[in-house]
């Protein structure tokens, strides 16, 4: 079972790749797409995935909020009570998610010590059962 699935849109994967990298080195398993296997259907391995994640991270941009893909997913994550929700730039939410509440990471080189990325990453230990996760990435 993978600790986070991460949902976001192809223009912004370079920070979806520096967020998992951030997130492996606490000590978690990522899975984006990157992780898809050459010939395999790619619609059903992320449903397999994303049903089984402990965290759904969506990653909100002016592109993503554009994404069927990217809201089907959130919704999944949402509908299972395991959202997490950054938005990496200022964007107008789908209807769906304005009252869900997300961190604002605006600023691609983002610290460790970051207030939204520390929010972000207590509501992701407690998804994934690591309470104490925040504390270890400053």
């Amino acid at each position: 079972m993978v600790d986070v699935f991460i949902s976001y849109k192809r223009e912004e994967r370079g920070r979806c790749e520096r967020i998992a990298k951030k997130l492996k080195a606490l000590d978690l398993d990522v899975w984006f797409d990157a992780r898809l296997p050459s010939g395999k259907s790619f619609d059903r391995e992320i449903e397999t995935t994303i049903k089984a994640a402990k965290a759904v991270l969506v990653l909100w941009s002016p592109a993503s909020v554009e994404s069927e893909w990217v809201r089907n997913e959130a919704s999944i994550g949402k509908d299972r009570g395991v959202l997490a929700a950054a938005q990496l730039s200022p964007c107008e939410l789908p209807i769906a998610f304005r009252s869900t509440h997300y961190e604002t990471l605006f600023d691609e080189a983002f610290s460790d010590d970051h207030p939204g990325w520390v929010k972000l990453l207590e509501r992701i230990g407690a998804l994934t059962g690591r309470t104490g996760l925040a504390g270890y990435s400053k």
